[in-house]
């Protein structure tokens, strides 16, 4: 007999956005069947037998380890209604597309959104990474994504594929800005929480404060954190939106997705939604990059100082000094040929009044000589 592990997946149509019953009679149930270990083995290998098949486990463990590391496509959506012509203007302008978005997301922090073409020819495409993954991981899961849409969605002009790692979204219609969220997909692990009332409190709470941290308070519109659950038990949350949408936006998107998971997963040990433009997600085991996580949601270091305790060496740090100089000359200058131009004014009135005053005559007599004494 075999023991197997199931997860529950929930697929819901537009028009039941928030709450999300389980039952919901527009939403469908599912189940996948994860195979686990074999119980009650009818034969034990011998010693020798093991000692046999360790190259071989070896090689299990190495495939099993490179499927673990591998994107995980989560959900794939194709319209089946916006079917394209093959060999034609759009297939031309989406192809075109597709080959820049990898690149681009990869160098620009995670997220790149772009349109090729013109008129009813053009296409949109967007193209995210979580936050926590790297530039080289981000650059793998959204190479696999284009590989995947030409097989998954062939003809299609709208198309969304969902990994666990990255998003590829594109469309011959502009979708970007928009807060989507009439098409929701949830999972819940079956695994159940041992103190659900305190679970659902803290859960709760945690939530709301990533909701509010990634629409306001993260650059890249993503938040991760962890609450108590009890002295050794944490329970790990992460909210995304994609970085076209307002803050507002976001808040609004990850609504939806909050309250449909708290719902259909309660009690749960975890549980993940993901619409069109959010997604909620959270575990009682990290399942993030803790370390990235948090570079992720800090804001950018701010300019260094213009003045004390800045490196003034470089090109530009004397063309600062020069003009700090220049400016301090300019407010010294000013002042002192005010004084100098209020003295030289004193002195030339002084100078102007001393020549106008009246001067003193002598009446110098002159003797005749017929007196007879000489001067």
């Amino acid at each position: 007999s075999w023991s197997t592990t199931q997860s529950t997946v929930l697929l819901c149509t537009p028009g039941h956005a928030s709450p999300l019953p389980v039952h919901a009679p527009n939403c469908i149930l599912l189940s996948s069947l994860g195979l686990a270990a074999r119980t009650n083995p009818t034969m034990a290998p011998s010693p020798r037998a093991m000692r046999s098949l360790r190259p071989l486990y070896s090689l299990f463990l190495l495939i099993g380890a490179a499927n673990a590391a591998a994107d995980t496509l989560v959900h794939t959506e194709c319209p089946s209604d916006t079917n394209y012509t093959r060999g034609g203007v759009f297939q031309a302008n989406l192809d075109a597309l597709l080959s820049s978005l990898p690149a681009a997301t990869s160098v620009a922090s995670g997220f790149a959104q772009n349109a090729t073409g013109a008129a009813s020819d053009k296409a949109y495409g967007l193209a995210q990474c979580r936050a926590d993954v790297s530039a080289s991981d981000c650059r793998t899961c959204l190479d696999g994504s284009v590989r995947d849409a030409a097989t998954k969605c062939p003809g299609q002009k709208t198309s969304m594929l969902i990994y666990d790692n990255c998003l590829l979204r594109y469309s011959n219609s502009s979708f970007f800005g928009a807060a989507d969220t009439s098409s929701m997909l949830g999972l819940c692990n079956t695994g159940n929480v041992t103190q659900p009332e305190l679970f659902r409190t803290q859960l709760g709470a945690l939530m709301s404060n990533l909701t509010r941290r990634a629409a306001y308070s993260s650059p890249r519109m993503f938040a991760a954190g962890a609450a108590d659950i009890t002295s050794i038990t944490k329970v790990y949350g992460m909210a995304q939106c994609t970085r076209d949408l307002a803050g507002d936006d976001c808040n609004r998107c990850l609504a939806g997705p909050v309250s449909s998971i708290l719902t259909a997963c309660d009690g749960k040990q975890g549980g993940q939604s993901i619409a069109r433009s959010c997604s909620i997600r959270y575990e009682v085991n990290l399942f993030y990059n803790a370390q990235a996580a948090e570079a992720a949601m800090s804001p950018p270091p701010p300019p260094p100082p213009a003045v004390n305790g800045s490196d003034q060496s470089g090109p530009a740090g004397r063309a600062e000094n020069d003009d700090a100089t220049a400016k301090i000359a300019l407010f010294v200058s000013i002042p002192v040929a005010v004084v100098l131009l209020v003295l030289l004014t004193v002195a030339l009135y002084l100078c102007k009044r001393k020549n106008k005053k009246p001067h003193e005559h002598v009446q110098i007599s002159n003797y005749d000589s017929e007196d007879g004494t000489d001067m």
